[in-house]
């Protein structure tokens, strides 16, 4: 008879030697009795151990993930870098050392997937997981150019494809205009400077605009400029 890991038994008469017999992983007892004709009998007992040294199999697969146009994160699991890994004796879990990604992590990124069986061998592959924009970002200042009269106001929209984004700007001019300024709270869309040019010649006025998408990433540095000219002036000519 066989008792713990593995439950069996053989028939109740005969000479029953095994001979052989698949064991379950873990400790079985097996005990034999033998009766002689007299019916007297006597038993003796040992213990088979099957234990599972050999570690799974990882492997893994490269992915590329695109980040959600309205939260800009993406989620990852296991199963998405498994590509088919095995073991002898079965793999009780799967597990990764990065799940979470926004744009910080734009490019490769190196994820550890971490194979674990049944009797707790462990092994482990690396999967490079690219990261990029759902979509190509494309800000814009419209116009980025102007030429305005000195006491107007300027109006530049910004603009960009990607829902959740921020501007910041500041402001480089000569000392000859007034009203241009900086603005570094994120708030506005748009920018709206009435400029008055005090000289007699016409000065520009340069914004250095930075968008931030998601609240975490910068873009590239936009470029607006703005010719701000002179209010005319009437020379009369004495004879």
């Amino acid at each position: 008879s066989m008792t713990g890991a593995t439950v069996d038994e053989s028939t109740e008469s005969g000479i029953n030697n095994i001979d052989r017999h698949v064991f379950n992983l873990g400790v079985t007892e097996v005990t034999y009795t033998v009766t002689d004709d007299y019916g007297l009998s006597a038993l003796c007992s040992f213990t088979v151990t099957i234990s599972d040294e050999t570690p799974p199999v990882a492997i893994c697969r490269d992915i590329t993930v695109y980040l959600d146009i309205n939260t800009g994160t993406y989620t990852i699991t296991a199963d998405d870098i498994n590509n088919g890994s095995t073991d002898n004796c079965g793999i009780a879990s799967l597990s990764i050392d990065i799940s979470e990604f926004d744009c910080t992590d734009l490019g490769p990124n190196m994820v550890t997937l971490t194979v674990t069986d049944n009797s707790g061998n462990t092994s482990e592959c690396t999967s490079t997981v690219t990261v990029v924009y759902a979509v190509t970002p494309d800000p814009e200042v419209i116009p980025s150019n102007d030429v305005i009269c000195s006491g107007e106001t300027i109006n530049m929209v910004l603009e960009n494809n990607m829902p959740v984004t921020t501007w910041t700007w500041t402001v480089q001019t000569s000392e000859f205009i007034s009203g241009a300024s900086s603005d570094l709270t994120g708030t506005g869309t748009s920018i709206s400077n009435k400029l008055v040019n005090s000289d007699v010649n016409a000065h520009n006025v340069i914004y250095s605009i930075t968008p931030r998408v998601y609240g975490l990433c910068d873009l590239g540095e936009l470029r607006a400029e703005v010719w701000v000219n002179p209010e005319p002036v009437i020379e009369v000519a004495l004879p």
